[in-house]
């Protein structure tokens, strides 16, 4: 009897023994299947090439509608990349936004708030972390005395600045491609580098070879008249309600973009011909827009609307990861930049930000899925400190306005805070040109926008850099 019971209790653990080792064997079955259709690990990024052309208007570029094809080298990017539909400037003016997306700060914090200064030596770029990552670093640039002058370029191995003769401080793009070409020639394919691309074409003037303005002018159609007065919300006014005097500045800019568009093709196409795109990840973006009539403004510089703020950005991995991938039900600033780099460069953010705050977030997690929280995006135009004190870059903003202006918006709402003059409130999903002024009107998300707004301008205040040679008085 007692030898039975051994028996059967052997057979009893025999048999529990064959059912875990099954069950295991199972589920280490279904795991490797899972893992097989599991969206993949972001690879290691060996080459990086960040362009930044200046002054683009993301609503004048067909992958976010425009009806021209003004784009189809950075609309093929695009299609094969991850577009990010609502983008937005920290500024609407050249260095301080640029100083944004290379040290994820707001203005208010690294302090180059218009054209002049300089960088505070304790800043630390996204250039110098992947500098310390082992990439190289070289900088084309299409102006001269701006970005070296502001230290925007500290951690660059090597700078190419504009290189015309006499007085000249800027050059065309065609120039930039031509020396960042030259750089390539004697590099390395299998070294890891990091390319940062300027082209100041579209800023003004618009001069642009005539075979990319000319068509164009030859399709001005009423259709598309009537697109840039009802759509866009050109303001007619502006132009003394003079079709020719509007078409000929549009046809001009357009004709800009599509120089830009053909420079960025000429560079990629050399880039892969010379065997550097592998593992390349290209991102392409502005610094800020134009206003083009809308607001009763050319140019930029002076106002928060998101003519001026609304820039294009693309990430497109060589691999073709995330091909075709759409992100438009989040809003996304120009400081994320900065650590969706280093996460793709496999940096650590948490160290540098026991340095100094990083303002931006990765936007790697959004590439993976489909929605993030909600934000919100703070902007404020450049400062003034005299009424007759020109900016080189942009003449017109000697037309002074007083006070300060900061905007903070949702993907619904927009709140514009003037410490001179009257605020104003925006219902942007109705009224996406911000036309109509609803301040006042009783929406709740006012009062909540302003305070949030306010709340952050105390708060950047307080996070700011010191203010070690800041005072430069340079003019540029």
């Amino acid at each position: 009897m007692k030898t039975f019971q051994i028996i059967k209790n052997f057979l009893i653990t025999f048999l529990i023994f064959i059912f875990i080792g099954t069950i295991s064997c199972l589920l280490c079955h279904a795991k490797i299947k899972l893992n097989i259709f599991k969206e993949p690990e972001n690879p290691e990024i060996k080459r990086i090439v960040l362009v930044i052309i200046d002054t683009l208007r993301a609503d004048h570029l067909g992958c976010y509608g425009y009806p021209r094809n003004t784009s189809p080298f950075i609309d093929s990017l695009a299609k094969k990349g991850i577009l990010i539909k609502k983008a937005l400037a920290t500024a609407p003016i050249t260095a301080p936004s640029h100083t944004s997306i290379f040290t994820s700060l707001y203005p208010l914090q690294h302090k180059i708030t218009r054209n002049e200064g300089r960088l505070s030596e304790e800043s630390i770029t996204v250039t110098e972390i992947l500098k310390n990552l082992g990439y190289k670093t070289a900088a084309f640039l299409s102006v001269k005395g701006v970005f070296e002058s502001m230290r925007i370029t500290q951690g660059f191995d090597f700078v190419s600045e504009a290189i015309l003769p006499g007085i000249e401080w800027q050059q065309t793009g065609d120039k930039t491609i031509e020396s960042a070409i030259k750089w390539l020639n004697d590099q390395n394919t299998e070294d890891k580098h990091f390319i940062f691309l300027h082209i100041y074409d579209p800023h003004a003037p618009y001069n642009s070879p005539e075979k990319f303005y000319k068509p164009f002018i030859e399709n001005s159609k009423e259709s598309f008249v009537n697109f840039l007065l009802n759509t866009h919300k050109t303001d007619f006014d502006f132009f003394d309600r003079d079709l020719k005097q509007m078409l000929d500045m549009i046809n001009a800019y357009d004709g800009e973009i599509s120089f830009a568009d053909s420079l960025v093709k000429l560079f990629y196409n050399y880039y892969e011909i010379k065997g550097f795109n592998s593992d390349t990840l290209w991102i392409i973006t502005s610094d800020h827009g134009e206003g083009m009539g809308n607001h009763k403004w050319r140019a930029h510089g002076k106002q928060v609307y998101n003519t001026q703020l609304h820039v294009p950005l693309i990430f497109n991995f060589s691999s073709g990861l995330h091909k075709g991938k759409v992100i438009d039900k989040d809003i996304v600033e120009s400081v994320d930049i900065f650590p969706t780099i280093i996460e793709l460069a496999r940096g650590n953010i948490n160290k540098i930000k026991e340095k100094q705050p990083v303002e931006g977030i990765s936007l790697v997690s959004l590439f993976n899925k489909d929605h993030n929280k909600e934000r919100l995006a703070f902007a404020q135009r450049r400062s003034y400190d005299s009424k007759n004190k020109p900016d080189i870059i942009i003449p017109e903003t000697t037309n002074y306005e007083d006070g300060e202006r900061y905007s903070i918006q949702s993907k619904r709402y927009k709140y514009i805070y003037f410490s001179e003059g009257k605020d104003e409130f925006y219902d942007l999903k109705k009224d996406p040109y911000e036309v109509n002024n609803l301040i006042g009107k009783g929406i709740k998300e006012e009062i909540k926008l302003k305070e949030i707004l306010l709340n952050k301008i105390k708060y950047l205040k307080e996070t700011s850099l010191s203010d070690q040679v800041l005072n430069t008085n340079q003019q540029i």
